[in-house]
């Protein structure tokens, strides 16, 4: 064998193994490189069910992409790069105040951007935003089911105080503003309910922080809050308490840290988890089907209202999860986009999508 071939071989051999090699040590080596296990607070790319030809390259590339190996441990390396060599330009975690923290992806869910009116809608995409609802609206009402739209604010809303104050923030206009104040004009039927203003009428009063310090979403307090307005808006009859006439307690568990992982850095030594005493809310549900990263159900044979409710939501929806099931009979809550197929099968009294403001530029 001449010598070149052997050569072309063994160079062969070795981009094979560049190639191969890292899937094998990925799984192996991250928990000893990096803290945590993800360092993005999002859904990976599915790959999906049907696939059109001209877009499978384009496909393809983001599913490998979302798992290619040691993705967690660059994006962290990078972030830590990033505050040594550039500490006055923020990454995708931005340190504030009073050990806040704030989700910033480098994409169109960031939330600085959205913030300043850096992605505001288009009128173009503006409209085709609103036929979205105006679409999902039109479905249900064939069926007879009301649809209510509640978008949680980002963090960055509701505590803009909390900033750095090395840089100036002013706020400008934001993309779920004026997809509310277009549904209003154009469509007043759809039930559209912006929660940043209720959030920031509870600061007043209630003296606890309504959104995890060192996470992006909000806690107990903050999703009692959204869930209040959004249950007297369904059944105005419901005499739940306002937050501040509520018994506030330490909970067994501690505060989530999802952001630390992201920038990095090792967790501080976690707080004890701030709660609402139960007492003045009855609680008596179970769980009838439970799969927390996709689908649950609750049944409450207690509840004030019989109805079933159906809620196409986010991560945002777990906090709220404990007082939709305390005041509804039977709550479905599905972690994906709304499905009309669904929505059939189950067959709810009503329906409920939840999204944070974040990805409202997506619905375009």
């Amino acid at each position: 064998m001449k010598r070149e071939n052997i050569l072309s071989v063994i160079f062969l051999c070795i981009f094979l193994m560049i190639l191969i090699l890292p899937h094998f040590l990925d799984p192996l080596l991250s928990d000893f490189l990096v803290y945590g296990t993800s360092a993005e607070n999002r859904n990976k790319t599915s790959f999906p069910k049907k696939i059109k030809y001209r877009k499978l390259a384009k496909i393809t590339e983001e599913y490998y992409n979302d798992r290619m190996p040691f993705r967690n441990i660059f994006i962290k390396w990078s972030q830590n790069i990033h505050d040594v060599c550039f500490p006055f330009f923020l990454g995708q975690v931005i340190e504030g105040k009073n050990g806040f923290l704030f989700y910033n992806p480098p994409t169109r869910e960031n939330s600085l951007s959205q913030y300043k009116g850096k992605l505001a809608f288009r009128t173009y995409n503006l409209k085709k935003a609103a036929a979205y609802f105006q679409k999902i609206h039109e479905s249900l009402k064939e069926i007879n089911l009301d649809l209510y739209i509640v978008i949680p604010p980002n963090k960055l809303q509701v505590y803009p105080d909390k900033l750095p104050v090395r840089r100036k923030f002013s706020p400008g206009l934001q993309p779920q503003n004026q997809l509310k104040e277009y549904l209003q004009s154009h469509h007043p039927e759809i039930n559209f309910y912006l929660l940043c203003d209720e959030l920031l009428k509870a600061r007043t009063k209630c003296p606890f922080p309504l959104y995890y310090p060192e996470d992006t979403h909000w806690n107990n307090l903050g999703a009692y809050v959204g869930t209040h307005f959004l249950i007297r808006t369904i059944a105005p009859e419901c005499q739940w308490p306002e937050i501040d006439q509520l018994k506030i307690i330490d909970l067994s568990s501690n505060e989530p840290q999802d952001l630390w992982p992201m920038m990095g850095k090792k967790a501080p030594p976690p707080k004890k988890e701030k709660g609402i005493d139960f007492k003045n809310i009855p609680r008596y549900f179970k769980y009838e089907e439970r799969n927390v990263a996709t689908y649950f159900v609750t049944k409450n044979p207690q509840a004030s209202d019989r109805r079933k409710v159906l809620i196409f939501r986010d991560s945002f929806a777990f906090n709220m999860q404990p007082y939709l099931s305390a005041y509804f009979a039977e709550v479905h809550y599905i972690w994906e986009e709304f499905s009309l197929a669904k929505t059939k099968e189950i067959n709810p009294d009503l329906v409920i999508i939840e999204c944070v403001a974040r990805v409202v530029p997506h619905f375009k």
